[in-house]
Formats: C-alpha cells, structure tokens, sequence
C-alpha cells in the first residue's frame, strides 16, 4: 500500500498531485511529472505511471524513526547515453546513501508547465493515481523542509544533527 507522506497539486481532489512523495512497500517514491518514455537513473521500468516514479530502495529503515533528505541539483547537470541530467542525492541519516540522475527534460517540463498550477501542499497524504485516489500515512512528522536550492553535505549534516537534536528536546 501506499503512503503519502506529502503532495503538491492544484487542488483539485479528483486529480493526481503533480509532485509527490511517499513510500511503496520497501520504497521511498517521489515524482513530479511524467515526459513520454523518459526516465530518470532509480525510475521504475514498467508502463504508463509507474514509468516516472523515482524509486529508492528503503529496506534499510528501521525502527520507528527515519530522517532522509533528498536533493536535486539543478546547478550540477551531466550527460549520459545521450540524454541531460540533474545531480540526485538521498541522504539517510545526514549521510550520502544513494546518488543519480533525474532527467532534466522532465524537471524542466514540470518546472515549465506544472509548477505554476499548484498551490495546495499537503502533508502526510498525497495522490498517487490519476483518478485523485488519495493515500494517507500515519506519522508524526517534527521537521520536513523544502528548500529553493540543493544542499551540500555539510548543509544536510547539520540539518540532521539540529533536528534530531530539538527532537530529543521535546521527550
């Protein structure tokens, strides 16, 4: 099943958020659009939707308590097979776990054609499917931030070391 953890979307609720981000079974999934066939490095290789999912395997959380970032630099671009890409980077726990490329035509294209559209941002639910089927989770969420640029490794560290900081705090 899935669980949203957050959408941003048009506000519609029959509709599907246009970025997305949630977990799948043993998967963080985000996305924010689909472009034709195109796909990013960790995008699924079905068909229709599932092909513009980006996919980390999340079988490493346990526990409770899970603190990742995930950045996309669109300042750091490189070509592979033919094809633009911007630099991706999971971080589990303040440390670099996964890094990749996220098709730069597709951020583009949503960046140019969705991103002014949305104005609703919710979190802990999101839309996965086209029909506006909406998933929900159930947390506790003490820090989520979105941020205008990509972070470096010492900017994720220490936003790792503060959080779980003024989360020992509150018990």
């Amino acid at each position: 099943m899935y669980t949203g953890i957050f959408g941003y979307w048009n506000g519609i609720e029959k509709e599907q958020a246009s970025l997305r981000f949630g977990l799948w079974n043993s998967n963080i999934e985000w996305n924010a659009g689909k472009l034709g066939d195109v796909v990013s490095d960790f995008s699924s290789t079905g068909s229709g939707n599932d092909v513009w999912n980006i996919i980390y395997p999340a079988n490493y959380i346990q526990g409770n308590e899970i603190y990742f970032t995930i950045t996309l630099d669109i300042t750091n671009n490189y070509e592979k097979n033919g094809e633009e890409y911007y630099k991706q980077t999971v971080y589990l726990n303040g440390e670099k776990f996964l890094e990749g490329g996220y098709n730069k035509k597709q951020w583009d294209n949503f960046i140019n054609n969705k991103l002014n559209g949305l104005n609703c941002f919710c979190i802990g639910r999101c839309s996965m499917h086209a029909d506006g089927w909406w998933h929900y989770s159930k947390m506790n969420a003490y820090t989520l931030r979105l941020y205008n640029h990509a972070l470096s490794s010492e900017e994720v560290k220490d936003n790792y070391a503060k959080s779980v900081a003024y989360h020992e705090s509150l018990q």
